[in-house]
């Protein structure tokens, strides 16, 4: 069905006049749009092998994350986190180290000074026990929420559950979880 001439050009005028207010608007009051947040936390964190947990482990991740929109940022991390595993059943002990990293997209509500948010990412796991390593591509679903004290400074808390692409059947593969703390400007 086509669209008389005159109803077209009215949603053509309104559609350029709502980009042009929506930019302007952005320029005057940006909010979370094109801010940047570097967040560091330390880490709890305890994988799943052979389809049984393993001892829990520590360690730390950082973030950045760039935002799009007022509730969309665009960010990379990176954790490391070492899990000691004792010697059982005639098997070695040792220690197992995780080094991850990943592209991530997150989508945060803003309540006055509390931003609970949920994310998404893919990046690479490599993992290390004694002298055997394997590197992964992942998948990644977090949940967070920070408070921010001053419009620069937030303490908060987030939960990260990992897959591996190889074997989706298995999820959580790996989960992170701890306080953090960030940083935004400008």
């Amino acid at each position: 069905m086509r669209c008389p001439p005159l109803v077209g050009g009215i949603y053509l005028a309104g559609t350029i006049m709502g980009l042009a207010s929506g930019s302007r608007a952005l320029a005057a009051d940006p909010g979370r749009a094109a801010r940047i947040v570097l967040g560091a936390a330390p880490a709890y964190a305890y994988l799943v092998l052979e389809g049984r947990v393993e001892p829990a482990g520590g360690g730390g991740s950082i973030f950045l994350r760039y935002g799009v929109t007022e509730a969309i940022a665009v960010g990379v991390t990176g954790q490391w986190t070492a899990h000691a595993i004792d010697s059982a059943e005639g098997k070695p002990g040792g220690t197992y180290q995780v080094l991850g990293a990943a592209a991530t997209l997150s989508y945060a509500l803003d309540w006055a000074s509390f931003s609970p948010a949920v994310e998404f990412g893919v990046g690479v796991m490599r993992r290390r026990f004694r002298d055997t390593s394997a590197t992964d591509a992942t998948l990644r679903v977090g949940l967070s929420g920070d408070y921010w004290f001053r419009p620069w400074l937030a303490v908060g808390a987030a939960i990260h559950y990992h897959a591996f692409v190889t074997d989706l059947g298995q999820f959580p593969a790996y989960v992170d979880l701890g306080p953090r703390v960030a940083l935004r400007w400008p």
